[in-house]
């Protein structure tokens, strides 16, 4: 691996919380980026195809973790086309919300699917509201408190790419602890579901059971 620095120095976050033009930017030509959006055209077909399932327990849920992936994948796929440190900053810190919401949605989903139960209102409040409120502000005021990502960012080039390059803080770990505890729930109640149904229906839940680990692998 070659690894040569660019430029480094302090964070100095978003700029008044917008990009400048130059971040609105998608490099099609970078096979990474390529990845990213066949994998939001997948989505795409994922959501549209749910569409003829209105009345499923859960649909809400399951069209809110879609929106949340496609922003998770729309930030990751403009960083990866950034070729500045504040745009790749930018795009880093953007990601958040769509990472917040997402196994929020996807357990609530499981939840109301699983086991025909709606969400308790405080559970949306705090899993929907409170919690990407926290996360989100957190990330976006970086550049105050380095709590998410280091200060001293850079830039490196890593086999032909402009990456960034940063030490992780306390508060990225705090909420990765905070979505892995709501996966595992997930998986828990995933679990309890696939054992309690009949023979009929088991092998779907399997298949749910099998989905949910992908988290895991994130």
């Amino acid at each position: 691996m070659v690894r040569a620095v660019l430029t480094s120095g302090k964070n100095e976050g978003i700029g008044g919380f917008w990009p400048s033009g130059q971040c609105i930017n998608l490099t099609v030509s970078d096979p990474a980026v390529l990845s990213v959006l066949a994998t939001f055209a997948i989505l795409f077909f994922v959501w549209f195809w749910m569409r003829k399932f209105p009345t499923t327990p859960g649909a809400q849920w399951f069209n809110l973790a879609i929106l949340a992936m496609g922003w998770w994948l729309t930030s990751t796929a403009m960083e990866l086309s950034a070729t500045t440190l504040d745009c790749k900053l930018f795009w880093a810190e953007m990601v958040w919300p769509g990472v917040a919401i997402l196994p929020t949605a996807w357990a609530f989903f499981l939840y109301e699917y699983a086991l025909a139960r709606k969400v308790p209102g405080w559970a949306r409040h705090f899993g929907l509201y409170l919690v990407p409120l926290l996360m989100s502000a957190g990330a976006l005021t970086n550049s105050y408190h380095g709590g998410f990502y280091s200060l001293d960012a850079e830039l490196v080039m890593r086999d032909g790419r402009v990456s960034l390059q940063y030490e992780l803080g306390p508060l990225f770990y705090l909420c990765v602890a905070y979505i892995y505890a709501l996966i595992v729930s997930a998986s828990i109640i995933t679990g309890a579901a696939t054992w309690r149904a009949s023979n009929a229906v088991r092998g779907f839940f399997y298949k749910l059971l099998k989905r949910n680990a992908i988290f895991f692998c994130c």
